[in-house]
């Protein structure tokens, strides 16, 4: 095992973010978009836009504001849905396959 480097207040572990210049609402829409078709719930994103740890995402509500942040979540969250799979085991098949198991993933929509 290595030796564990001294602290360095010059070199924090903390990645700090801030907003740059741009459209904000745009790229905030990006996001909900990967977060959503990540398989995320829309309240599991609306818990963590509130909070402060979750930099890019509290400031992008703190930005653009609370009912519009709500509003553009409610409107990407009925655009794309939520990714989800059921895994199910099925029998065997009849081509020759190196696994035990086989599943097949199934779609569903959210209803949100």
């Amino acid at each position: 095992m290595s030796a564990m480097r001294p602290f360095a207040p010059d070199a924090p572990l903390v990645v700090e973010g801030e907003i740059l210049p741009g459209d904000t609402t745009l790229m905030l829409r990006c996001m909900l978009e990967e977060m959503l078709r990540g398989g995320m719930a829309t309240d599991e994103i609306r818990a963590l836009s509130g909070n402060p740890e979750y930099q890019a995402l509290y400031a992008a509500r703190c930005a653009i504001g609370a009912p519009d942040f709500e509003a553009l979540l409610g409107q990407v969250g009925r655009a794309c849905g939520v990714h989800r799979v059921a895994i199910r085991e099925t029998a065997e098949t009849a081509f020759e396959t190196p696994l035990t198991i086989r599943g097949d993933a199934i779609p569903e929509r959210s209803s949100l």
